[in-house]
This record gives C-alpha cells, structure tokens and sequence, in this order.
C-alpha cells in the first residue's frame, strides 16, 4: 500500500448507488420572445435608419407607419416570450423528457428516450447574437403502428 494515498476507504463506507437521478426541470430563456420578435426589430432599425439618412428629418407618413407596425410586431412578439417562459416548463428524467405548457389549457408533450431519432440544434442569426438556440427532436413511431397510405 502506498503510504501517500493514506488508508483505504471501508466497504461500508462507500455511499450506496442511487436507484435514479433527480429530475431535472428548467424554463425556456426569458429573451425567446426577443429572438423571435428578431426580423420585426431589425425591420424597425431599417426602417429608422434609412429614414433618418434620405431625409435628416422627421418620420414621413408611410416610413412611420410602417415603423410603428413592425414596433408592434415585436412588442407582441416580447410580450409572447414572456408568457412562454412564465408558462413553458421542460422536465427531463430517467426516461422520457417533457414539455410541458399551462397558459389557457395545460399540456404535456412527453418523448420518450428511446424513440428519439434524432436531435437537430440550430441558431438563427438573432438567436445567435442572444446566446439561444433552437432543437428540434425527431420521434419515431411506436412498434407496431403502420403509417397511413
């Protein structure tokens, strides 16, 4: 026995193997809704921009009409993320993964592990600049069930 590596530990010792993990439960980010709001915004931003540049002046009539509905195209589209996360709950644990939505009518959309396929992760551009991303999961259909022709 090596004696730098000091006594070896009692069999009874040895914390026993837990029967499962704990259930992990996590919310979507709160900026989604500004990631999906992303393309209204950057219509906003144009549309300021390329105003301010042609004339140096106020808005005219149908540059600012056009920036006040993307405005609130993207004002809707915060608001959307924000009841989604408050509302939008993922649970993962042993065996199936979970999402799970209480807004107007509670649902649960469960995947279970050994049916996935396949997961994609993609980053649009403005989930990018955010840090975000988007994964899609692939389910298999169930043994047994045919498709329809």
């Amino acid at each position: 026995m090596d004696p730098t590596l000091g006594p070896a530990p009692e069999p009874s010792a040895a914390a026993p193997a837990p029967s499962h993990r704990e259930t992990l439960v996590e919310r979507p980010s709160p900026l989604t809704g500004l990631a999906r709001s992303g393309i209204a915004l950057a219509a906003v931003a144009v549309i300021i921009v390329r105003e301010f540049l042609e004339s140096g002046e106020a808005f005219g009539g149908t540059a600012l009409f056009a920036g006040i509905a993307a405005g609130v195209v993207a004002l809707l589209g915060g608001v959307s993320g924000v009841i989604t996360w408050r509302t939008t709950t993922f649970v993962a644990d042993d065996a199936e993964f979970r999402v799970e939505r209480n807004f107007i009518s509670r649902t649960s959309s469960r995947v279970d592990y050994t049916k996935v396929q396949s997961i994609d992760v993609s980053q649009p551009f403005v989930a990018r600049l955010l840090g975000l991303a988007k994964v899609h999961i692939d389910v298999g259909a169930p043994a047994g069930s045919t498709s329809p022709t």
